[in-house]
């Protein structure tokens, strides 16, 4: 048995920490925590380290928690690998100023090197894009640790605000925390996005960071309602929010894949907030998706998890809260269809700022998608 979970929807870490006690298996290889923001970061690794060591550990604050079919928007769960063959490597805290691309190049460096410098079978990325580029800090563990094992994970934090990251009973300061895992069967992972091309494109004139300033030398504001106005489509300037979640942009890659982005808001000067950084010079189209062709993908996405996989004991997800919302009441069919393609094993997802996974090739840094790991199999 390779996994085992733990849930507390009480919002005082000792209260929870005393709930997950009772339903905490002995002996495990590594425990994953993931909890709601409604904690305070330094006492909830206070509470939760007499429990969790002496087994590694990390965790991250996220928007909400799914466990099997029930939804937890606030509260804690833990998830247990306790197969006695796991060997398990973790990054060290790193210092808040640390530029990004070193940050993850030290981390993953530090992973592998506890792991007894033997290659990694599977990678799981914690980051704090509000404090570095996401994108740069796995582009910087990917030239430590290469694209060749499974690699999953996510963002901390939410749209307007910072979240946390804990490793060992400590609050990370740094933005980014990396477990490596040894184990003698391939874990397999996935990537569901379900959104399509509608045809209106525009080159990266002008970034920096998260703020895409300019599209084809014009306002990225005023680019983007025109991409929409040459596809037929109204950008209400009222229902700004609503309109990116269903029409994100998209950047093509080599593979016919689309790495997507999504406009959180405008910025002054008519520049746009974004939930990852665009990458200067790149192309971008206008993405459209509707909620059958979205379930659609994530089925997929489940089912090439479990057909290549040799029995699975359990599944981990990390979902982009904007594509929740505009998902709108098919969320929980796409949910319905992700577990009846896994068997429903026990299941846990993590609703979260950016996804970290691979179509079949180098991870990327994803938002409005699903990004899959199955477990033992």
């Amino acid at each position: 048995m390779f996994w085992h979970l733990a849930s507390s929807s009480a919002l005082r870490a000792d209260r929870a920490a005393q709930e997950l006690a009772g339903q905490l298996k002995p002996q495990a290889r590594l425990c994953l925590v993931l909890c709601s923001h409604d904690y305070s970061p330094h006492e909830l690794a206070s509470v939760l380290n007499p429990l969790l060591a002496p087994a590694p550990w990390l965790g991250m604050a996220v928007q909400a928690l799914q466990v099997g079919s029930q939804n937890l928007s606030r509260g804690i769960v833990i998830a247990q690998f306790l197969h006695p063959d796991l060997q398990v490597g973790l990054s060290q805290l790193l210092p808040a100023d640390t530029p990004d691309r070193l940050a993850g190049q030290l981390a993953a460096r530090q992973a592998l090197d506890e792991l007894g410098h033997s290659q990694a079978d599977t990678l799981i990325f914690f980051a704090e894009p509000h404090a570095g580029s996401a994108s740069a800090i796995l582009f910087g563990a990917l030239e430590e640790a290469g694209s060749g094992p499974a690699w999953i994970g996510g963002g901390t934090g939410h749209a307007y605000g910072p979240g946390f990251l804990l490793l060992n009973g400590q609050v990370c300061q740094g933005p980014v925390v990396i477990a490596a895992l040894r184990h003698k069967r391939p874990w397999r992972t996935a990537v569901a996005q379900g959104w399509i091309p509608s045809g209106a494109s525009a080159t990266v004139t002008s970034s920096h960071r998260l703020l895409l300033r300019e599209l084809d030398y014009l306002p990225a504001r005023v680019a983007y309602a025109e991409m929409a106005r040459r596809d037929g489509l109204l950008l209400d300037p009222d229902r700004f929010t609503d309109f990116a979640r269903s029409h994100p942009l998209g950047i093509p890659l080599g593979s016919g894949h689309y790495l997507l982005r999504l406009p959180l808001g405008c910025h002054t000067h008519g520049a746009l907030n974004c939930a990852a950084e665009m990458p200067p010079n790149s192309l971008v189209q206008l993405m459209t998706g509707h909620g059958p062709s979205l379930c659609e993908a994530a089925a997929q996405a489940a089912a090439r998890v479990r057909l290549r996989s040799k029995g699975l004991d359990g599944a981990l997800a990390f979902y982009d809260a904007a594509r929740l919302e505009a998902l709108g009441p098919y969320a929980e069919k796409e949910r319905a269809a992700l577990l009846r393609e896994l068997r429903q094993i026990p299941w846990l997802g993590a609703v979260c700022i950016g996804q970290v996974g691979s179509f079949g090739g180098v991870p990327h840094y994803h938002n409005q998608a699903v990004a899959l790991l199955g477990v033992g199999g």
